[in-house]
């Protein structure tokens, strides 16, 4: 059997379907969801960034469905911010 899961390596569709207040269509094929972390850090790392809390307010909701997928480029990242609080890392959560 082929396991079949919905990818999100990039984190503007996530802004997209949290505005439109449509993330639960990616609930409709039942099947998991896997968000790239760095994609997943760069919509919710301020409650102020347009969609944020609603991508966050959903991964909470749905921890059996939704698995923030890590990667060297998130892991990477986190280890910049946790050197240098303010290193701009625009574009990383772009496949």
């Amino acid at each position: 059997m082929q396991r079949v899961e919905i990818v999100m390596p990039d984190a503007g569709p996530l802004i997209s379907l949290a505005m439109g207040d449509a993330l639960d269509v990616l609930l409709k094929l039942e099947l998991p969801i896997r968000i790239v972390d760095q994609a997943f850090y760069e919509v919710t790392r301020s409650d102020s960034y347009p969609g944020a809390i609603e991508v966050r307010t959903f991964a909470e909701a749905y921890p059996d469905r939704l698995l923030i997928a890590p990667t060297n480029v998130g892991r990477l990242a986190a280890l910049e911010r946790k050197q240098d609080p303010g290193a701009k890392q625009r574009g990383l959560g772009d496949a």
